[in-house]
């Protein structure tokens, strides 16, 4: 095993190695989609398995995919489907979006805007916050988030990214009667 460090390029220098040195004849693992997508392209190139875990971004099974790489999880579309269709019972028109600005964030983002105003016409969405991924500034995002005024907020964070925004987003009352529709939490 290897520590990709989180980094699509340290993923395939790993995955190399495993390949080429330890004789590994399938991959597997990965968290982050970006990570997935750079792993399943040298899974292409070099036509091995790689069984992907984690990452969850549709590209990975659709545009950008091959017949060596396979995702054991439901993808991006089919999370948003879920929560777009009970978001679509709330009684919220106002909806502001928070997501790490990566491949799953931005594609979670556009599905489920697409999704939820296909059940409800008359959703209108007030903004957008892209923090970096794993280097949030919880209080400046939960602040920008207030600013919008939404009456729901949908959610793509997770890990010490969400902890901080959840624990910033309380001392500020940002979820003071809002909803939130959130993926991976």
């Amino acid at each position: 095993s290897r520590d990709d460090g989180g980094k699509p390029a340290d993923a395939v220098t790993v995955a190399n190695e495993l390949v080429a040195r330890e004789r590994v004849e399938v991959l597997a693992g990965t968290l982050l989609s970006h990570v997935g997508l750079a792993v399943a392209d040298y899974a292409n190139q070099r036509r091995i398995v790689f069984i992907a875990a984690e990452p969850l971004t549709d590209a990975l099974a659709w545009e950008q995919g091959n017949p060596y790489t396979f995702r054991l999880r439901p993808g991006t579309y089919v999370q948003a489907a879920m929560l777009a269709e009970q978001a679509a019972k709330l009684p919220a028109k106002r909806w502001a979006t928070v997501a790490a600005n990566y491949e799953y964030g931005k594609s979670a983002v556009e599905a489920f805007k697409t999704l939820l105003k296909q059940h409800r016409p008359d959703v209108e969405f007030v903004g957008e916050q892209w923090p970096a991924l794993f280097k949030i500034d919880a209080g400046a995002t939960a602040q920008a988030l207030a600013r919008m005024q939404p009456d729901a907020i949908f959610n793509v964070l997770f890990g010490s990214d969400l902890s901080q925004f959840v624990r910033e987003g309380q001392t500020r009352g940002l979820f003071e009667g809002r909803a939130v529709a959130s993926v991976l939490s």
